[in-house]
């Protein structure tokens, strides 16, 4: 009598563990500050300074609105948010460029050469799709936004990685984060949260605040909770894809 083998049932690959992919990321960044210093600083500050820029805006509309004016307030504040979430894919993007290599223990390249071969109109066009998608998401309530924002949260280093276009690289997002979206809620969307409150709240409680003071603020935050969200985001993709292509 024959026996009968079962086929093989198949593999789910290696675990990816929300406090593995932390510390890997705060290891990086500690070994190689000055390569996201780089990449932090012009991006935050100009975040900085383009919140209070808004927020001078919306208060001068604001002061005088009407009624029939409502529609026109909620148009401003929606291109506020947008202007203000453009950048996360770009910089993801760079970091994975700069410092990815590090996570495979490969040589580094230069700075030069990783600005040079960066892909930066995919990662534009993609950094556009993306908080388009979450923007809207968000216009239905919060949690959706939230949602949209761990399923796309990768879309910079895939792009990176597997050399994908801006809508590849949506859909590999997806694809990637959906069967462990609860480690990548849990990863990028606190982060995302506080980074967000504390612009918010520095807008708010130092009215009229310079410019200057603005983009100090920005970097600050840029060089310490966006960079650190960016490095997550990086050695997610990294460890998902390792994950995906090991199944």
């Amino acid at each position: 009598m024959s026996s009968q083998t079962s086929a093989p049932l198949p593999s789910e690959g290696p675990p990816v563990r929300a406090a593995g992919v932390v510390r890997e990321a705060l290891s990086i960044y500690r070994r190689r500050f000055a390569r996201v210093a780089v990449s932090a600083v012009p991006v935050f500050a100009l975040i900085g300074a383009m919140g209070i820029v808004l927020h001078v805006l919306e208060g001068e509309h604001l002061e005088d609105v009407g009624t029939a004016e409502v529609g026109g307030v909620l148009l401003l504040v929606v291109v506020a948010a947008l202007i203000r979430s453009v950048g996360s894919v770009v910089y993801a993007g760079f970091l994975e460029q700069a410092v990815g290599a590090d996570i495979d223990d490969q040589p580094l390249p230069s700075i030069t050469d990783a600005l040079r071969t960066l892909p930066i109109w995919r990662l534009i066009g993609a950094d556009v799709v993306v908080t388009l998608i979450v923007a809207a998401a968000t216009v239905l309530a919060v949690v959706p936004g939230l949602i949209a924002f761990a399923l796309l949260g990768i879309v910079g280093p895939v792009i990176n990685i597997e050399d994908r276009g801006v809508f590849d690289a949506i859909r590999r997002s997806v694809e990637l984060t959906r069967g462990r979206f609860w480690t990548a809620f849990a990863l990028l969307v606190p982060l995302l949260v506080v980074e967000h409150a504390a612009e918010t709240w520095f807008v708010l409680a130092v009215d009229g605040t310079p410019v200057l003071a603005a983009i100090g603020f920005g970097v600050l935050i840029g060089l310490t909770v966006g960079a650190t969200l960016g490095l997550i985001e990086v050695v997610l993709a990294h460890r998902l894809i390792r994950a995906d292509r090991e199944r």
